[in-house]
Parts: C-alpha cells; structure tokens; sequence
C-alpha cells in the first residue's frame, strides 16, 4: 500500500467506506461521491468488536491483506487517500468525519443482520452529527426485499425465486472506474496494514494460496477472464467434475467485491447465450438466493 501523499487542496470532502466491494470499477458508492465534485477520503474499518461481528478466518485474513493493499494502490493513482482503522466502526466512522471536516458518508449495503445493525448504528451515530449519508445496491443483483411471491414475504424455493429475477428485466450495467480527483487537505492519518498482522508467521502456510490465487480487483477480472474464455462453453457439464478444472473459481473475488456480479453477468452474455452461460448465470443466481434467505430470516 502506498503511503500517504501530501494534500493538495481544501474543501468539504466525501467519505467513502469500503467493506465487501474492494474495487473501483462498478462500486456505486465511490461513484456517487466522485460525482458530488469533492475531494473523496476512502476508509476501510477492520471491525471485530460489535456486537454479532465474526472475526475473520486465516485465509481470509491473508485474502484481505493482500486485496486491501492492490485497492490502496489503485485509491491513490485516483488521488484519493485510503484511511485504515481497527476497532469499532460506529466510533471511528464518527471520529473521521469530524476529523476530515466530512459531509457525506457513502457506502455500498451488507445484508447480515449483525452487518445491517452496525451499519444502522452508524447512520443514526452520523446524522446526529449532521453528515448526510447514502448507501447503495452494488453486491446483489436482486436486494433481498426487491423480490416477493404473492403468497408470503419472501421466496422459499430457488425456482420460484430465480423465475421472478429472471422476468424482472436485467441487471443493470456495470459504472466505469472513475478518474482522477484533486487529493483532500484534510486528516488522513491511517494504520499499517503490516500492524494488522493478517499475513499467517511462523509458519506460514500460505503457500498454496499465493499460488493458487491473486487477490485484488485485477486478479479477479483476470480470473473470470480466463474462466469465460477457457471453461463457460463446457460448464453445464463439467462443472460437478472433480477431475476437471470448469469452474470458476471466482467465489473469493465475489465475496471480498473484487468484482460484482454485474460485472459478472454481463462478462458472461457478452459470451453468448448456450447452456454454459445458463447454467453459470444461475449459480450466481443460487448466490443471491442464499443472501435473500439469509436476510430474511
């Protein structure tokens, strides 16, 4: 990660607070405060301590350091300076707006419901400080309230469920990467990312991943590149074949939000259409449809 450069200007700025899309490309949030015409201060809180929040697992832990550090990168040939904080995210959400001298607060919505609660107590926490914030659909095709059966609140059968996406129209298409911005003259004082020790020592046993996998907004486009020209013809059939590599392996690209699954989607029918990418567009689906469970209950 790139270390924090000198400010060049002073002005209100916007927030941006990455958690589960640690990307530029198709990220609504970052969209929306790039084209408020504001420096952008972006921020990613490591938040193990509120209440209902799981700590990270090894692997991920190693996937996260690595993703986090490609986005620095990427934050700063855009000029914006990427802000890392440890603790809980209510206050240190509060504490960066006051110290930034912040208006809006973006980000893009988690459906957990420990996610969704901090995510509220954050909001409530923001606005009685006077910051306006907005939150967006960018990891979902379909919101979990966006889709309901005449006969309950929300669907119980994947067929019904993936009949009623399919016939609600498209997805929407994929935002472009934004450009270049004016850095902000504010309070950008971050932790290391080293200081977080996410990285696995003594011994370290990741060996296979950093083999295996790139993290990071390029290694995801690279990898459902290679997936969709080298194995989507083939996927229908081979996909439950151990002796085969068809599938593709975009699962930890799509939950860190390395890529959406806009971008997915419409990779996939620029592809053409055959029982490959049918088959494929509905194991996204089968995606959405554990999240629409998930939140409802």
């Amino acid at each position: 990660m790139p270390a924090a450069a000198s400010p060049t200007t002073k002005s209100p700025c916007s927030i941006v607070w990455f958690r589960d899309d640690l990307r530029i490309a198709d990220n609504p949030a970052l969209d929306a405060a790039v084209r408020r015409g504001r420096p952008v201060v972006a921020v990613y809180v490591l938040d193990e301590v509120s209440e209902g929040i799981r700590p990270l697992g090894g692997a991920a832990r190693w996937w996260l350091h690595h993703s986090l550090d490609r986005l620095g990168w990427s934050l700063d040939a855009l000029g914006i300076p990427f802000v890392l904080r440890r603790g809980r995210a209510v206050d240190l959400l509060k504490d960066l707006a006051a110290s930034t001298g912040a208006t809006l607060v973006t980000w893009n919505r988690r459906y957990g419901g420990a996610e969704v609660a901090v995510d509220t107590a954050v909001k409530s926490a923001l606005a009685g400080s006077g910051v306006t914030v907005e939150s967006f659909a960018a990891n979902l095709l379909h919101e979990p309230w966006t889709l309901k059966p005449a006969s309950g609140p929300y669907y119980k059968v994947f067929t019904a469920f993936w009949k009623a996406a399919r016939g609600s129209g498209p997805p929407r298409r994929p935002l472009p990467a934004p450009k270049g911005l004016e850095r902000p003259d504010v309070n950008t004082a971050s932790d290391a990312l080293e200081d977080w020790q996410l990285l696995p020592r003594q011994p370290d046993w990741s060996g296979g991943l950093a083999e295996t996998w790139t993290p990071g907004e390029d290694g995801a486009r690279e990898r459902l590149g290679f997936f969709l020209d080298q194995s989507l013809s083939g996927y229908a059939v081979l996909r439950d074949r151990p002796d085969h590599s068809a599938t593709s392996m975009i699962s930890p690209h799509l939950r860190f939000g390395e890529v959406s699954p806009f971008q997915v989607w419409h990779s996939a029918l620029a592809r053409g259409e055959d029982s490959g990418v049918d088959k494929f567009l509905s194991e996204i689906g089968w995606r959405g449809f554990s999240w629409h469970l998930l939140f409802h209950h």
